[in-house]
């Protein structure tokens, strides 16, 4: 089903999946579906899973990038159906509110969009305007699953920054600057037929996948004034 329409899981399904230590379990699964597809996903996952409707809503408080959300109760557990703005189902990941939370799978391949934080359960956020809800899932992830979260990466001490001080674009940390799922700053990789995983190779053709800008405070560069998230839909040569 996720080959056929496209679809992904990100959130903290897809954090599980690349967390070592694992010491806490997602409490549901965020399939992330193109505009197109939604109503096939959600009446394929009712009739093949035995699925019954909790309840379904458009866009809510702080979140963007996605106009429908229905969660749905499985035998297996719950899943929640979202609805991208866009024909990509990566475009409502750009607008997380985390770095930490920027990951996903697909019925062939893996994306981790900050691996050089994330492998090590760091994570930039964007405070800008945070809403009540936001400032609950920070404390979730900080307090109750000991992930490290910080508006630079230039708070950790310890790490090993080539230009510091300077923009941090070389290391793709820079939150001013566009990047894309599948670029060079991404941990990419693809399933194979026995659902082994392994790194991605260049080339592949074109790809549509979702630019974004994480905003935030500058890192000491030439973005010397912060900005908002933002994010586009593209085709890249991959």
């Amino acid at each position: 089903m996720m080959r056929v329409y496209s679809c992904v899981v990100s959130g903290s399904s897809a954090l599980y999946l690349v967390d070592a230590l694992r010491g806490w379990l997602p409490r549901d699964l965020d399939l992330y579906v193109p505009w197109r597809h939604f109503w096939a996903v959600v009446n394929h996952i009712i009739q093949r899973h035995n699925a019954t409707i909790e309840f379904s809503r458009g866009q809510y408080y702080h979140c963007k990038g996605f106009s429908h959300l229905v969660r749905l109760r499985t035998p297996r557990g719950v899943i929640e159906v979202i609805r991208s703005m866009r024909e990509t189902a990566l475009y409502p990941i750009c607008f997380f509110w985390s770095t930490l939370l920027m990951n996903y799978f697909s019925a062939d391949a893996f994306c981790v969009a900050y691996p050089v934080l994330t492998f090590q359960r760091r994570g930039l956020y964007y405070s800008y305007n945070m809403h009540p809800k936001t400032k609950q899932a920070l404390e979730k992830y900080t307090e109750a699953r000991g992930f490290q979260l910080a508006e630079s990466a230039r708070e950790w001490g310890d790490m090993d920054l080539a230009r510091n001080p300077g923009c941090l674009e070389e290391e793709f940390l820079c939150v001013q600057k566009t990047q894309f799922f599948g670029d060079q700053g991404c941990f990419n990789g693809r399933f194979d037929t026995e659902g082994e995983a392994h790194l991605a190779t260049e080339g592949g053709g074109n790809a549509l996948t979702a630019m974004w800008v994480f905003g935030g405070l500058p890192c000491g560069g030439d973005c010397l004034e912060g900005t908002e998230a933002k994010a586009e839909v593209a085709v890249v040569v991959m």
